[in-house]
């Protein structure tokens, strides 16, 4: 009979080691799963705010050039056909990016300008042009 009460006590007893030890490995899997899954998150928003950066910078830069050829264009008078379809190509993706409105009035303009300045030639050189 104390045999019995002994067993059944070590069972009880082995039965708690075994609880608490579950326990204990089932938190530390959720804790290093917890320490992966926050890890993962936060690279993800290092890499969401990298993104974000350099789309800004991108956007900067375009804003730039488009600017600069821009007033170049509008002081000649004229943007080949070349040059339009460049700045149409910038102009996209600068527009793409968001936040554009500055550019707008300036990408208006430029396509608004004739397409080529026609070319005058001296009177000493029209038999040239003729050939």
């Amino acid at each position: 009979m104390i045999t019995k009460g002994i067993t059944k006590m070590s069972d009880v007893v082995q039965a708690i080691i075994v609880g608490i030890s579950v326990s204990f490995f089932s938190s530390v899997l959720f804790f290093i799963f917890q320490t992966l899954i926050n890890r993962r998150n936060v690279k993800r928003i290092k890499a969401d705010v990298d993104i974000k950066n350099i789309k800004a910078g991108l956007q900067a830069e375009l804003m730039s050039d488009l600017e600069e050829k821009g007033e170049s264009f509008i002081r000649r008078g004229y943007a080949t056909t070349r040059d339009k379809e460049i700045y149409d190509k910038l102009y996209k993706a600068y527009h793409e990016l968001g936040n554009n409105g500055v550019m707008t009035s300036m990408y208006e303009k430029v396509m608004a300008l004739p397409l080529e300045k026609v070319k005058k030639y001296p009177a000493h050189k029209q038999q040239y042009k003729e050939a």
